[in-house]
Order: C-alpha cells, then structure tokens, then sequence
C-alpha cells in the first residue's frame, strides 16, 4: 500500500496517541480523586472551621483539571525521552505520586482522617520535588509543567494544618 502525503503516517501519530493515553491514565485518577472529594465536600468541609485564604470549592474541580493535565503533559514529556534512570525514576516517582493523589481526597473529604491526609500530603510535596529534580535531568520542560502542581500541594499542606488546628 502505499502512503498517500496527505495522510499522516504511524510514526507521526505515534506522539498524539501517548500524549492521549497519558492525559486519559492522568484523568481517570483524577476521576477517583474526585469521587471521594465529593463524599465529603458539601457536607462536612463547608461545615469545618477554615482561614480566611481558603480556596472557593468551586474553584477546586477546575483546578485538579488543569494540574492533572499538566502532570499527563510532564509524563508524555517524559515518555518521549530515551530511555534512562533520570527518566525512568521520574516516570515511577509521578505515578506513585498519582496514586496517592487518588487516595488523599477519600482520606480526608470522605473519612475525614485529617492527619492522615497531611502526612500525605506532606510525602505528595517530597515526592513531586524528587520527580522535578529527576525530570531537569532527563527532560527540563517537565519539571517546568510540575512547577503549578507543586504550589498547589504545597498550598493544599499548609491549608489542610490551619484547618486542622482551627477544628482541633
């Protein structure tokens, strides 16, 4: 058969469909994050005691959107680099940290084990700074993409110890 010019061929869609599938693992974890965000979102946290700097709920859905995109465009970034310890540990290190973002919602929304979630959370911000530190060797942009996430979970830490203490 021969390739027409104006049809693409398998190794120009190669990169799409591993940008799709990485964007697709990063949101179906997202998906489970969110399910257990919404067991407790509406009906406990609004009733917790929280700073004057707490994130609008509303806000929070459009934001495990972006971040998880942008996590999903760091791993196909990634993924796209020659094989290499830099990269492979980069790679497992997101994935665990994908895992545990999945868990935390459930942890803290749902069962409301806040110290638990902190823990987490604290272990999140270690993990995600090990895996920038693995992605400026293997491929810089992605530690770049994680740069937002990194302030969220940070931020996300921090919010989580003032509400704990203001419920304490």
């Amino acid at each position: 058969m021969r390739i027409n010019e104006d049809t693409p061929n398998e190794g120009s869609l190669r990169p799409t469909i591993l940008l799709l599938s990485w964007l697709t693992f990063c949101y179906a974890i997202c998906f489970v994050g969110y399910q257990g965000r919404m067991q407790g979102l509406w009906f406990w946290y609004v009733a917790l005691r929280r700073p004057d700097w707490d994130v609008p709920t509303w806000l929070l859905t459009p934001a495990w959107t972006i971040l998880f995109g942008l996590i999903g465009a760091s791993l196909w970034n990634l993924f796209r680099e020659g094989p290499s310890r830099p990269r492979f540990v980069a790679i497992l290190l997101l994935i665990v940290q994908l895992i545990l973002s999945a868990l935390e919602p459930w942890i803290y929304f749902a069962w409301h084990r806040m110290p638990v979630s902190l823990a987490m959370n604290t272990a999140s911000c270690l993990i995600v700074l090990l895996a920038m530190v693995f992605s400026l060797k293997a491929r810089p942009l992605s530690a770049k993409l994680m740069i937002p996430y990194l302030g969220w979970i940070v931020y996300g830490s921090i919010l989580e110890f003032a509400v704990m203490r203001l419920n304490a």
